[in-house]
């Protein structure tokens, strides 16, 4: 506690002196106020009866409070005075020194303090920014659960539309699944085309193939191509000429019935059926008309013609045909018959059902080879059309030597599964051709 230069706090008596001066100046004050106020009441405190406030009354009044003031008054110096004594007596003066080092760790803690503030003030920053994104965020996510609500929302109301078409299409499903099957059925149930046992393909039960040779040459397993069998020669079934006859006529048939539901007529060839002597006539030459079938066993005209020499010669002017003649006749009516093919598969590879049933991939492809032009004049009238028509790279014409039934079988298998899928074909356009 400072005190003036000019008063010295070890003088009790100046204290003194300061107090009573301060005390008559407060004595007047109240002397003034008290007057001021108090003239004109009753008094009534030192006496039982009321009675008018005189002057005398008055300064009696302030002369006993002024004394007791001035009591309270040194009661609060002396005891003032006793706690600086006691103060004095008990504070302990420090050097600088001490001064200057509390100072300097004053100095340092402020600076730690203000690293520390610092270092929070980035804190927060950084977790006011952390709270903006997590708020973006969820604007986000609530965005985007709006969106969903509403998508939610949209395909529950379309549920029951999506539903009743896809029971409606079930429905037109298993009907035209129920039309087809009953059409496959009856053309399946008339025309059977099936793998009786490999190698051969077979038609209503009757297979079309021939039993390869049992030479050493013929006992490897064959791959000739994609699809062919590859059974060793010994395990094949013999297959009569006969039965071939057979399985042609009724493949010349089933052609000819699926080309009338599709409405479309041959352009070069024309299919007549007959079972097993059925034959295939030239459009352009009616009078060429080919046997599709093989008589392997002809009596004396091929007995003598296998011999050769001038009575077989004299056979063939009778008329009389022989081996060759026979097999040549039966090649071209399997070119004529494989020509017919192609033209009714070309059909139905390029309708609407053909592409949904992806018959581009499913029917083998069909070439026929043409004569050249510098000798049409000059070949025989069974060459006149065609040389050769090949089944997926197979020639469909045979000979009677044994080494070439295994091809043969192959490319008889490839036309008879072209059939059956033009079968299937019919059964789903329903019969007539759609433009």
């Amino acid at each position: 506690m400072t005190q003036g230069p000019d008063v010295d706090p070890e003088d009790d008596s100046q204290s003194f002196v300061m107090v009573e001066k301060r005390s008559d100046d407060v004595k007047r004050k109240i002397e003034r106020e008290l007057k001021r106020e108090l003239t004109g009441y009753i008094y009534w405190e030192q006496v039982p009866l009321k009675h008018a406030l005189c002057r005398t009354c008055v300064d009696f009044i302030l002369n006993k409070q002024l004394r007791d003031d001035t009591q309270k008054l040194k009661e609060k110096q002396e005891a003032a005075e006793e706690f600086l004594a006691k103060a004095k007596r008990s504070t302990s003066f420090f050097t600088a020194a001490a001064t200057h080092e509390r100072y300097e760790l004053a100095i340092k803690e402020r600076e730690r303090l203000r690293a520390e503030l610092h270092l929070l003030q980035r804190k927060l920053t950084e977790e006011k920014n952390n709270i903006a994104a997590i708020k973006a965020e969820t604007k986000a996510l609530s965005e985007k659960e709006r969106q969903f609500a509403y998508e939610a929302m949209r395909w529950r109301g379309s549920k029951h539309v999506y539903q009743e078409r896809w029971d409606a299409s079930m429905r037109r499903y298993e009907t035209a699944n129920n039309e087809l099957t009953l059409k496959s059925t009856i053309l399946n149930d008339a025309f059977h085309v099936w793998e009786e046992k490999p190698p051969y393909f077979s038609i209503n039960g009757i297979r079309m193939g021939r039993k390869p040779s049992n030479d050493s040459s013929e006992k490897q397993q064959w791959t000739v191509a994609e699809g062919a069998t590859a059974l060793p020669a010994s395990q094949y079934d013999v297959v009569e000429w006969s039965e071939v006859n057979a399985a042609w006529g009724e493949a010349c048939l089933l052609l000819c019935v699926l080309a009338s539901r599709a409405q479309v007529g041959f352009k070069e060839y024309t299919l007549i059926p007959r079972g097993s002597k059925s034959l295939v006539q030239e459009k352009r030459n009616p009078n060429n008309v080919h046997k599709l079938y093989f008589e392997s066993e002809g009596g004396a005209a091929q007995q003598v013609g296998q011999t050769g020499g001038p009575l077989g010669w004299g056979f063939s002017l009778l008329g009389l045909v022989t081996p060759n003649q026979n097999i040549e006749s039966f090649n071209q009516a399997m070119m004529g018959f494989l020509v017919c093919l192609k033209e009714l598969s070309d059909v139905a590879r390029d309708s609407p059902r053909g592409i949904q049933l992806n018959l581009k991939s499913k029917l083998y492809p069909i070439k026929a080879e043409a004569p050249p032009a510098g000798l049409g004049g000059k070949e025989p009238p069974a060459t006149s059309l065609y040389m050769d028509a090949t089944i997926r790279g197979l020639s469909i014409r045979t000979t009677t030597d044994p080494s070439d039934a295994r091809r043969w079988t192959d490319a008889c298998k490839f036309a008879l599964s072209n059939v059956k899928w033009l079968s299937v074909w019919i059964a789903v356009t329903g019969g007539a051709r759609k433009t």
